[in-house]
């Protein structure tokens, strides 16, 4: 049976080759978005660290004064 299988709890389920706007298409426009987008979330992933490491530190002090 091509594109069906069957679970372990006996259901069958359909296994799809290519998603509806295409499973090779599909990925390579995250892979775009994911390009385009690389240093703006690099840059907000550090200044996160960075805010979370200054919260910490002020914490710290706090706790020791």
């Amino acid at each position: 049976m091509n594109g069906v299988r069957e679970s372990a709890k006996g259901r069958i389920a359909w296994q799809s080759k290519t998603s509806p706007l295409g499973k090779r298409s599909g990925l390579r426009s995250l892979r775009r978005v994911e390009r385009r987008f690389a240093p703006e979330m690099a840059a907000y992933i550090r200044d996160e660290l960075y805010e979370g490491w200054q919260s910490a530190v002020r914490a710290a002090l706090a706790f020791v004064k």
